[in-house]
């Protein structure tokens, strides 16, 4: 039977998320999201570092762009959190 891969944060090893998430009082679900979904590090899931900016690229939206998404979100009186989830589904 082979053994797990051992994941060292702040210079102490972990078995798995689950056991970093308990050490680090971070949900395991969150944890899981931001390393697998959001791409962040272990290291910035779990506040160790800051994350950092993913998607620099501008957008445009009828004929304006807009640098970064905040701005567009704040041009349109809408959060920076319904806006991303509404294009991370496709919306347009």
């Amino acid at each position: 039977m082979a053994h797990a891969k051992k994941i060292i944060v702040d210079g102490k090893s972990y078995k798995s998320l689950a056991e970093i998430a308990r050490a680090f009082d971070v949900n395991e679900r969150t944890l899981h999201n931001r390393v697998s979904r959001s791409g962040w590090s272990i290291e910035e899931a779990i506040g160790l570092n800051s994350p950092k900016p993913r998607n620099k690229k501008p957008i445009s939206y009828k004929g304006v762009k807009y640098d970064p998404l905040t701005a567009l979100a704040k041009a349109y009186d809408v959060s920076y959190q319904l806006l991303s989830l509404r294009l991370t589904r496709g919306y347009t």
